[in-house]
């Protein structure tokens, strides 16, 4: 990978560490109440970046280094759509951030359709309290399946290193704000035009299926509407127009809010265990 890029990696953490700290406060300060607060904010935030802490430490060693050394085959020998299409970086970077982001759409309903990746996914649904730590809780497993599969878009499109971290910092950024506790407004009913917010990401996190199936957009929220996959908040039987509280719906998955499943233990061998009792 290019020194640039490489670089660029040793911001990344620091940003992220930046926006949790910031929408972790805000949450703090503008949060309703937390559907299960017998479960202090510490200790559900100690559980999900436990689970991060752990994709730390493995996906460097595998996802990463798979991708980087794709990412420098395709610079060596000029692969890709962009490549043979002669495209500059600065004209190629809006349609490789727009595709990319339209590959995350795909991955992200194909987790939900087959059964083999939503054991693997259901790790990141069943937080019953869900805030910008939700942002962070992914089973390894997912984490390297995605890497992997989105290596064929790359030698496809012709995707740079550079390309790939813009769209990946985007990407954890529009994470951890859509993931947070923060009480919808006529802010957010501006923002989900162009961008997922709380409130839309809230009705994908729902525990009833017909909301879970809903609102994939991970950046843009444009999918949605064009798949015919949109769920608007106003459009649901919870809460008012508009008005979701921080809590939102009720998240999780219905059987997986014990200790037994809610521990790091659990949420490590959630994927083992039987996927008929909260699908």
């Amino acid at each position: 990978m290019p020194d640039s890029a490489n670089k660029m990696l040793l911001l990344r953490p620091a940003a992220s560490a930046a926006g949790l700290l910031l929408l972790w406060l805000l949450e703090a300060y503008l949060g309703g109440p937390r559907r299960h607060p017998e479960v202090s904010r510490l200790r559900h935030c100690a559980r999900n970046l436990s689970l991060a802490a752990g994709n730390a430490v493995l996906m460097p060693a595998t996802a990463a280094a798979m991708t980087a050394a794709v990412l420098e085959w395709v610079l060596n020998t000029r692969l890709g759509l962009f490549n043979w299409l002669g495209f500059s970086f600065a004209a190629a970077l809006p349609l490789a951030l727009l595709l990319l982001d339209l590959w995350t759409w795909f991955w992200h309903w194909t987790c939900h359709q087959l059964p083999l990746l939503w054991r693997f996914h259901r790790v990141h649904h069943s937080d019953p309290d869900m805030d910008v730590t939700t942002a962070f809780r992914f089973h390894p497993g997912e984490l390297f399946l995605s890497a992997l599969a989105r290596l064929p878009v790359i030698c496809l499109l012709g995707i740079s290193a550079w390309q790939l971290l813009i769209y990946e910092t985007l990407l954890l950024a529009a994470s951890q704000f859509h993931h947070a506790a923060l009480p919808a407004g006529r802010w957010d009913e501006r923002l989900r035009r162009w961008i997922v917010t709380p409130a839309i990401h809230r009705i994908h996190h729902a525990r009833e299926r017909q909301w879970t199936n809903s609102n994939y957009s991970s950046l843009l929220s444009c999918w949605d509407r064009l798949f015919g996959t949109w769920q608007a908040p106003q459009e649901t039987p919870i809460g008012e127009p508009g008005q979701l509280a921080p809590a939102g719906p009720s998240c999780g998955l219905d059987g997986m809010d014990s200790e037994d499943w809610q521990s790091v233990v659990g949420l490590s061998l959630t994927p083992l265990r039987n996927p008929e009792r909260t699908k």
